[in-house]
């Protein structure tokens, strides 16, 4: 990922409102910090404004488990990656869904794994929204969920839990269309279960040794770009940002800029301990999507962001 050292790499804004409250805005470069990192970096934050010195070790070496990927550029135009993102051209919506503490708790006791143990919350959310996407978009034959999963306490030895970098992998769960439909959340929730504990230290060596995530998805598109549907799911529930007290009490609301979201969705906590997912789709499959009553039934509420999202940065 390319620096430019003339840019700076935190920027943070502070707005006052009129009605007393407060909102903190920061950037950080995605180049040295995924979602882990910035909450490690808050966290830090946090406990000066409140004098109880920095968080610990931010700073760790991981390039001997991450060289440097210098001939990896998914924005070659030769790459996969930029063939699928060809492939997805066009318009997109985006909106922000929320579903309720109790709502979650539903779908979890629903979704009940082989080995009789109820989903997580995310685990079950990314279910019920993959099957309901897979629902309003039928026209292929894989359908693929992408999710990032932190890799800190799966490495051996584990890294330590708000080290700066971005040392996230993507766990890959598959279904394939039989042409008869009926995909379901309960048939899909054991699927990305499987896909997340297979993330360990050991695997993620073994596939970097074998030429990296760039292999890997050379293998999947080998079935065929204009087959496959990708849906990705970022979620940054396992991370207290609602704890986090700068000086101005505990945030209400927690959202990142959920720029150039195409085929997916970013799931956070809300104040309540339920969950709000912004999603991108295109306008036709969101349009199917509102009119899925298993879908609305679950929501509580849905907001329209954007009707027209831009598809790529210029540099695509």
């Amino acid at each position: 990922m390319d620096f430019d050292p003339s840019q700076p790499m935190l920027g943070v804004q502070v707005n006052k409102f009129r009605c007393g409250g407060t909102a903190v805005a920061f950037c950080l470069w995605h180049g040295v910090a995924d979602a882990a990192a910035i909450g490690g970096f808050v966290q830090t934050w946090s406990a000066i404004s409140w004098g109880e010195g920095g968080g610990g070790d931010l700073v760790v070496d991981a390039t001997a488990i991450f060289p440097p990927a210098l001939n990896f550029d998914f924005s070659a135009p030769t790459s996969v990656a930029a063939r699928l993102v060809k492939s997805n051209q066009g318009k997109y919506s985006k909106k922000r869904f929320v579903f309720r503490k109790e709502e979650i708790e539903r779908m979890r006791d629903e979704y009940i794994l082989s080995d009789r143990c109820r989903p997580s919350s995310v685990e079950a959310l990314s279910a019920f929204l993959w099957a309901a996407v897979i629902r309003a978009n039928q026209n292929a034959k894989m359908y693929l969920l992408t999710q990032a999963t932190d890799l800190r306490k799966r490495l051996n030895p584990p890294f330590p839990s708000m080290c700066l970098g971005n040392i996230v992998y993507l766990t890959a769960a598959r279904w394939m269309s039989d042409g008869a439909g009926g995909v379901t959340a309960q048939s899909l929730v054991g699927k990305i279960r499987e896909a997340i504990m297979k993330v360990t230290g050991e695997h993620v060596s073994k596939i970097e040794a074998q030429g990296g995530l760039a292999t890997e998805i050379e293998k999947i598109a080998a079935f065929g770009v204009d087959k496959i549907k990708f849906f990705g799911i970022s979620s940054v529930c396992g991370f207290p940002f609602h704890e986090f007290d700068l000086g101005w009490d505990k945030p209400i609301w927690f959202l990142a800029a959920p720029f150039n979201l195409m085929d997916g969705a970013n799931l956070y906590k809300t104040g309540d301990g339920g969950i709000e997912g912004i999603i991108g789709l295109t306008p036709q499959v969101m349009s199917t999507l509102d009119k899925d009553k298993e879908f609305i039934a679950r929501v509580s509420c849905i907001q329209t962001l954007s009707s027209e999202l831009s598809t790529l940065p210029s540099n695509y």
